[in-house]
């Protein structure tokens, strides 16, 4: 009989022959490469072809503060001409957002500033203060023109300003007895007209270039209102109270509603130029998209990782890309969304 003393470097390499003969014989598993990649992320919402509706691609924490920028038409060269300084600006509570090509609005209600990002510099700078007044049904509405001009509704202040690209007020709208408390704003390229919605009385009041109100609707229809944007078929208003997306035409005609039975708390809304609806519910913090007034896929959900949100305040949509202000989480979330081609995907989830 023979006895083997086995010291403590003996037993780590008996250990190993033992485990080396269990992969040979089979008895175990190989262990994984260690430099293999991981697995492929789960698609967000449906898929058509492999392709998901929406992809987590970039989230947006703040960025490098820049000088203040020069005024000037889109596109570019953008307004930033200065280099970044070396002060980091980080969102503390970013309720509104506005997208077009490589610039962004943002306004923070933390900071009380309305912040101009341009996204493949990392830099922005802040326009000035707004007037934010927190409200658990609305944020805050923005909309960024081709000319680099901002709209900014304050709520707190009952008025709509329109600032050029330095952040200085070009027009003010303010009706006392129409438009007491506007929450969501639509400027239309042409005829000049600015559609404001007032969430004291639950209509759409329309604004003539120079200020004047020339007509309201939605009273009646309404029951209220937490946002506003326009889209291929008029303007897309979300009624809290009654759980749906109502669509009137520039004339105040209603167009088409949608969302009942699905919608339970909705509270910020985009829609792309292919007519998909995004429409955020407050119930679950998930993304809702619909397409010709039918459901088609869900997005998202609570926490704070990636395609994940504490509270959507705001959305805004440009060409592939949906940018989602995540006021709980501090952050921009920016959304790949698929082609046009693929505006219904096969197995989406309901």
């Amino acid at each position: 009989m023979v006895r083997l003393r086995v010291g403590c470097c003996g037993s780590r390499v008996l250990a190993w022959l033992c485990v080396t003969l269990a992969w040979l014989t089979g008895c175990a598993p190989l262990p994984p490469e260690p430099d293999a990649p991981p697995p492929p992320a789960q698609p967000v919402a449906g898929t058509r072809a492999g392709t998901p509706l929406l992809t987590p691609w970039m989230t947006l924490t703040g960025a490098w503060r820049a000088p203040a920028p020069v005024a000037q038409p889109l596109p570019l060269p953008m307004p930033f001409l200065a280099p970044p300084s070396n002060q980091r600006l980080n969102f503390q509570l970013p309720v509104g957002v506005a997208l077009r090509g490589e610039l962004m609005l943002i306004a923070d209600a933390g900071w009380r500033q309305l912040f101009r990002l341009e996204r493949s510099r990392d830099v922005m700078v802040p326009l000035g203060p707004f007037a934010t007044a927190l409200a658990a049904d609305h944020a805050t509405s923005l909309q960024l023109g081709s000319d680099g001009s901002a709209w900014l509704v304050e709520p707190a202040a009952g008025q709509v300003v329109q600032l050029d690209a330095a952040g200085r007020v070009r027009r003010t709208l303010r009706d006392a007895r129409f438009a007491s408390r506007p929450i969501a704003v639509v400027a239309s390229e042409a005829p000049g007209d600015i559609y404001v919605a007032d969430s004291t009385d639950a209509r759409i009041v329309v604004f003539e270039p120079f200020g004047r109100v020339i007509r309201r609707f939605g009273e009646g229809r309404l029951q209220s209102v937490a946002a506003m944007v326009a889209g291929p078929l008029g303007l897309y208003v979300v009624d809290r109270l009654a759980q749906q997306v109502v669509v009137f035409g520039p004339d105040g005609s209603v167009r088409q509603s949608f969302g009942e039975g699905v919608l339970v708390q909705p509270r910020a809304i985009a829609v792309d130029a292919a007519g998909r609806v995004f429409v955020a519910d407050d119930a679950d913090q998930t993304i809702r998209v619909f397409l010709d007034g039918e459901h088609i896929a869900s997005a998202g959900g609570r926490g704070s990782a990636p395609g994940r949100f504490g509270r959507i305040d705001a959305m805004a949509v440009d060409g592939n890309l949906l940018a989602v202000a995540d006021g709980v989480n501090s952050r921009v979330q920016l959304l790949l969304v698929s082609p046009e081609s693929l505006r219904r995907p096969e197995g989406a989830r309901q």
